[in-house]
């Protein structure tokens, strides 16, 4: 399987990939997307940014001031080449950054759901998201081809929503890192994006989506389940209730169900969650370093895959890294192929553009790795089947690329036998 694999002309089947979904995609089963939202400030870090970082990270503290520590963390990850998020509760944090780095360069749509939601609006393919924080600001950065739920199954555009003004989430910030960028102590060694989140804001229950998922089931794509991470301390209602809606929606013919994981700011819910989940949803996705979180080895990654399916009941368990994609599953390899290369694409196309595009182009400088995790069988009925992204090294965003790798997963099961077979 992998010396076939290694054989692949990948950049043609990319390109046939990329033409039969935006044919297909305007047709797709809507995606039903949740579970948390918010706005990211983003700020890309040049060397003057990284400086002034560790000139922070170097100052002396004074009582519950958790900027030089703060700031030595982040530092610690970008020597390591390591994103992922760093959750604080800290109330003065969003000013901190302001004082150290200015004002964003943009803000823009946070959260694993709506950034997936916001990856197929960019191609014409529908989407419907959870949303109670219906506050000016939020609603200003939603794409207008994303849906939301109003209550007796209505669906409107955002501008269309009727605002309210609930207190103000504070925003995440959002630091974009790209390899070779130099500062006075060396040089970034990977670029890769580190997210700031100053509060808990907890999960978006909302009723209305709710609702409108029940009446929409048997004619959704699928049921993405993400942002548990958002989840505060104490909270025992919002995984009980995220419990019942999945099962209620399966029940009523829902075609798929797809739990993606994250950093969890808590030692332990991160496993808590995915048992939780574990049987409900049919799938589960996650970076290599939250496979590795998870199953607590530095396994290969078919084995940590397939012990994240076995020891908590998924189905299928999908991979991503920064230059290949894998599945573990006991179903069709081409099927998961094909979720796996329109992830990857949709991906590339944002690293490579900066955002989510209508134009699902591949950089004429994109890699196509042959190194990469074997593909084949696994034992009792498990098969890993791995393809290689159209890898950059210095994309021109880091944001999202994660959830927009989610948002191909998810269009694939909505277009289904509608694109055309693969070169």
């Amino acid at each position: 399987m992998q010396s076939r694999m290694a054989e692949t002309n990948w950049p043609k089947r990319y390109r046939a990939l990329a033409n039969s979904l935006l044919r297909a995609a305007p047709a797709a089963r809507p995606l039903l997307a949740g579970f948390n939202i918010f706005v990211d400030a983003t700020y890309p870090m040049d060397g003057a940014r990284i400086a002034r970082l560790a000139a922070e990270a170097g100052r002396v503290a004074a009582a519950e001031d958790m900027g030089p520590g703060l700031a030595a963390e982040i530092l610690a990850r970008l020597g390591g080449g390591r994103g992922g998020a760093i959750c604080i509760d800290w109330t003065a944090g969003p000013a901190w950054t302001t004082r150290l780095l200015g004002e964003p360069a943009a803000l823009q749509l946070g959260g694993t759901g709506p950034q997936a939601a916001w990856a197929l609006a960019a191609i014409g393919a529908p989407a419907v998201i959870a949303l109670t924080d219906r506050s000016d600001e939020q609603l200003s950065v939603l794409h207008s081809g994303i849906s939301i739920a109003a209550g007796e199954g209505r669906l409107l555009p955002p501008q269309e929503v009727t605002r309210r003004t609930p207190p103000q989430k504070p925003r995440n910030v959002i630091l974009e890192f790209t390899e070779g960028t130099p500062w006075p102590g060396g040089s970034v060694r990977r670029s890769t994006r580190i997210m700031l989140r100053f509060i808990d804001y907890g999960m978006e229950r909302d009723e209305y989506f709710a609702d409108a998922a029940r009446r929409m089931a048997t004619d959704a794509s699928a049921l993405l389940v993400a942002g548990l991470d958002s989840l505060p301390a104490g909270d025992r209602q919002s995984l009980p209730w995220l419990r019942r809606l999945t099962r209620d929606l399966r029940t009523r013919g829902v075609p798929a169900t797809h739990f993606e994981l994250a950093e969890f700011p808590r030692r332990g819910e991160m496993e808590e969650c995915a048992r939780a989940l574990g049987g409900l949803c049919d799938s589960v996705g996650m970076s290599l370093s939250e496979a590795r979180m998870l199953t607590g080895a530095e396994a290969p990654p078919a084995e940590a895959a397939r012990t994240v399916a076995e020891r908590f009941g998924y189905a299928t368990v999908f991979v991503h890294a920064d230059d290949w994609a894998l599945a573990v599953h006991r179903g069709a390899a081409d099927a998961r192929i094909r979720d796996l290369m329109t992830g990857n694409l949709l991906a590339s196309a944002r690293a490579f553009l900066g955002r989510p595009s209508p134009d699902l182009a591949i950089a004429p400088e994109a890699t196509f790795s042959a190194d990469i995790p074997a593909s084949g069988p696994l034992g009792d009925g498990w098969t890993a089947d791995c393809v290689p992204s159209p890898y950059l090294k210095r994309p021109r965003a880091t944001v999202g690329l994660g959830d927009t790798f989610v948002a191909g997963l998810m269009l694939a099961a909505g277009v289904g036998p509608e694109l055309a077979p693969l070169p």
